[in-house]
């Protein structure tokens, strides 16, 4: 039996980066400026939209989140209680954390996001709050992290995902699903593992240590039902049926035919 697990990441979704998740404590915990200073305790959530207390009119203007220090650290604009046009955070060393816009709540066009370093973090586009086309990350040293496309908010087409040792991951996803064929690389790029899909439910998983292939689970419904292990010329000397996780039958290979054995023999 095959353990398919990694240091790459099992799925993708569409994950708010620290500068968007930062923008949304504005509407209650932060401090407001704009040609009249306003507390922000002041600023109130009301059926959805953004007030100012005391006021029956949701908020329009530009508000600026500042730390304990007093340091700015987000800017947004807001129109009619929503937040609507361009926004910008900083990280505590004053280093840019993210840009973008917003259109009547939702985010809305490039979104990008930076360490505190400067280097950059994440690329990617929004329409209507959903994401769309290419989306970009990068790890801190500035190596490229993954590069993935998303069709109407939901991740669809090719996925590539890089370790910061050389390891790289390619697959296909299908509405937020993986399918087809996923294959791990070991950063001296033969493959460890290759795993097949069909909308999300796993098709087999083949194993390939140090670049040979060494046993492959099958399955049905996402369940695995059979066992083939190979010998070190690639062709197979064991094959077993397996029901709930347990070994119910099994051959091995006699000159090449199939002769049944103890299924007890073989290790799940």
């Amino acid at each position: 039996m095959i353990t398919h697990t990694s240091n790459f990441s099992n799925g993708v979704n569409c994950r708010q980066t620290a500068a968007f998740l930062l923008l949304c404590l504005l509407v209650s915990a932060c401090s407001i400026k704009s040609d009249t200073a306003v507390d922000a305790n002041k600023l109130h959530l009301r059926d959805d939209l953004v007030y100012l207390s005391n006021s029956d009119t949701p908020f329009t203007g530009v508000s600026e989140m500042r730390d304990e220090n007093n340091i700015l650290s987000g800017r947004a604009t807001w129109k009619n209680g929503k937040m609507n046009g361009p926004f910008e955070t900083w990280h505590p060393n004053g280093a840019k954390l993210g840009v973008g816009s917003f259109k009547n709540g939702q985010l809305h066009g490039k979104q990008t996001v930076w360490y505190p370093s400067g280097a950059l973090q994440v690329e990617q586009e929004y329409i209507d709050g959903m994401a769309i086309g290419k989306r970009v990350e990068w790890y801190k040293s500035g190596q490229k992290k993954s590069e993935h496309n998303y069709q109407a908010g939901k991740t669809y087409g090719p996925f590539v995902e890089w370790n910061e040792d050389g390891g790289k991951l390619v697959g296909e996803f299908r509405n937020d699903l993986k399918h087809g064929k996923w294959q791990y690389f070991h950063p001296d790029g033969y493959i460890i593992m290759e795993e097949e899909y069909a909308e999300g439910v796993t098709q087999s998983v083949t194993a390939y240590p140090n670049g040979r292939k060494a046993m492959t689970s099958t399955y049905s419904n996402g369940i695995e039902q059979g066992l083939i292990v190979y010998d070190d010329n690639g062709q197979w000397f064991m094959k077993s049926i397996l029901k709930n996780g347990v070994v119910v039958q099994s051959f091995k290979n006699v000159d090449g035919v199939p002769v049944e054995c103890d299924a007890s023999s073989v290790t799940n």
